[in-house]
């Protein structure tokens, strides 16, 4: 049997059922009296499906040890990701799957944050035209990989472009190093 709730916490799983995540999360959970843990869950997803997001971990870590710890868990990865962090996604994933091997959704976000954490190399060509006979000719190579841990991206771009009038021509040739880490907050 569903737990008694008071009309207004009534209200936010009627919300809730109707997909009005953002009125959930305007209103929240009332002060009249303390929710249950379903409707903290409620509360939660609706903080982190409305952008709510530092709010919505806060709300998650609230039920890490409670009965939708699994829930919480994958909320707080999928916000991890949502915020570029998969590497701090991918052990929450990996967790929820040692708690519950048919979890779906743990399923889909490591195999989100898997790709994305994986190495990476892209390849473009490109050509074009205009009315006045310019051509321009384009052509870059890009690869992308993480350091150990996951928290630093380093990326190695090259390109060239050749543009050329009737007249004229110009080379253009590019070597870029890219380094990102993520734990700084900057």
């Amino acid at each position: 049997a569903p737990p008694k709730r008071s009309q207004a916490q009534q209200r936010i799983v009627e919300l809730n059922a109707a997909g009005n995540y953002q009125a959930i999360a305007h209103e929240g959970l009332g002060t009249d009296e303390k929710p249950d843990e379903e409707l903290q869950l409620i509360f939660a997803n609706s903080l982190a499906w409305t952008g709510n997001l530092q709010a919505a971990i806060s709300a998650y870590k609230g039920l890490i040890t409670g009965t939708y710890a699994n829930e919480a868990t994958i909320g707080i990865a999928n916000v991890d990701r949502w915020l570029g962090r998969d590497d701090l996604a991918l052990p929450l994933y990996e967790a929820v799957l040692q708690r519950d091997p048919g979890s779906a959704d743990a399923r889909e976000g490591l195999e989100l944050a898997t790709r994305e954490m994986s190495p990476r190399t892209s390849v473009s060509f490109g050509n074009s035209s205009d009315s006045s006979d310019m051509q321009r000719q384009s052509a870059a190579i890009k690869h992308r990989w993480r350091g150990a841990g996951g928290a630093t991206v380093m990326e190695v771009e090259t390109s060239a472009v050749n543009d050329s009038l009737p007249a004229r021509q110009a080379n253009q040739q590019d070597v870029a190093f890219r380094y990102q880490y993520l734990g700084l907050a900057l």
